[in-house]
């Protein structure tokens, strides 16, 4: 074939795209712009018949942002609201009236910093503490109850421990373990003197 190669007897290849097409610039950047033709219309539209004349295709600032772009976090609905109850309405009322007071008598001489530390005081002595420490599992109480009342060995995990029976020898020691330390800390804490 006399036309593929030239004098020198290299191959040539046929040109990657026709003239009339011209060259992309910015490749790779998203923002590819024909080399002949209109910003933001594709190659094909240069190349004799308009693209734009066609039904389908919209000019750039037309076309329709990704669904992704627009998409928020789905709001949690938020709870019905609640009718305050006739003790919280009187004993609000009552906190006003004194708060009312107090910045009528005190209010010249406390700063921000003093309202606000009088405000924790008066939530402090309002809302009571709660217990400290985690509240405890009424599994384990269950478990310890039996093993105050003398039930040990098998009999003891086949009833608290889920699905014993099925699991091989490894997974049941780790189980047991697991159960016995929580046994004795109850215990441990049971024997602990009250401070």
């Amino acid at each position: 074939m006399p036309g593929l190669i030239d004098p020198e007897n290299r191959p040539l290849r046929p040109p990657l795209r026709s003239p009339v097409q011209g060259v992309t610039k910015g490749v790779g950047s998203g923002n590819a712009v024909s080399g002949s033709g209109e910003a933001g219309m594709p190659p094909e539209a240069t190349a004799g018949t308009r693209l734009a004349d066609s039904p389908h295709w919209k000019p750039r600032s037309a076309r329709k942002a990704p669904v992704y772009t627009h998409r928020k976090h789905p709001k949690e609905k938020a709870p019905p609201a609640k009718l305050p109850s006739e003790a919280f309405t009187a004993a609000k009322e009552k906190a006003l009236r004194a708060a009312r007071g107090i910045r009528r008598k005190f209010g010249q001489g406390l700063t921000r910093e003093d309202c606000i530390r009088l405000a924790n005081v008066f939530r402090s002595a309002v809302v009571p503490r709660q217990k400290p420490g985690r509240p405890p599992k009424p599994e384990i109480t269950a478990a310890y109850l039996d093993w105050k009342a003398g039930m040990r060995g098998a009999e003891l995990y086949r009833s608290h421990i889920p699905g014993w029976e099925g699991h091989n020898r490894y997974h049941r020691k780790g189980e047991q373990k697991e159960l016995m330390d929580a046994i004795r800390s109850r215990r441990r804490r049971e024997r602990a003197p009250q401070s």
